[in-house]
């Protein structure tokens, strides 16, 4: 075995439906365009290719993305506000910039997860993962986001 070889990455690989992925890090990455923009898809994966799972979840789901964004917006607020930060983040200013699709059941109990900032919120960085098609988890990293600046 070459020594080098344990740090080399893999070509990138096309996948039909999906397009070039490149890997990174357990991860197959490729810009995908959605009704609202385009943002990075991570798939699970390993060196040989992703996982058959998550290709197969966002094949299957793709077109529910939209729904699923929404629906992490609206979670996301509700936690805002629960946790007693009432921020009043409108939702125009969720800015989404992945969606990672994991192993079944391997990434917060789920496989689907929407990571996004506030354009208000300089410091923080979110993501929203999914169980059973609906929000399930809400995470902020940066403590308490800051107020809206207007």
């Amino acid at each position: 075995m070459d020594f080098l070889s344990v740090f080399k990455h893999p070509d990138p690989i096309d996948v039909p439906e999906i397009g070039t992925l490149k890997y990174d890090h357990k991860n197959w990455l490729v810009d995908v365009a959605l009704p609202f923009g385009e943002i990075e898809l991570m798939l699970d994966g390993d060196k040989k290719g992703p996982d058959a799972f998550a290709r197969n979840y966002w094949l299957e789901n793709r077109s529910r993305m939209p729904q699923f964004w929404k629906s992490a917006i609206a979670f996301s607020i509700h936690k805002l506000e629960e946790w007693g930060w009432g921020c009043n983040y409108p939702p125009e200013q969720f800015e989404l910039w992945s969606i990672s699709v994991h192993k079944e059941g391997g990434f917060d109990g789920g496989h689907l997860a929407f990571w996004f900032n506030i354009s208000s919120d300089a410091v923080g960085a979110y993501y929203v993962s999914f169980r059973d098609e609906e929000p399930h988890y809400f995470h902020r990293d940066g403590g308490p986001p800051e107020p809206p600046r207007t």
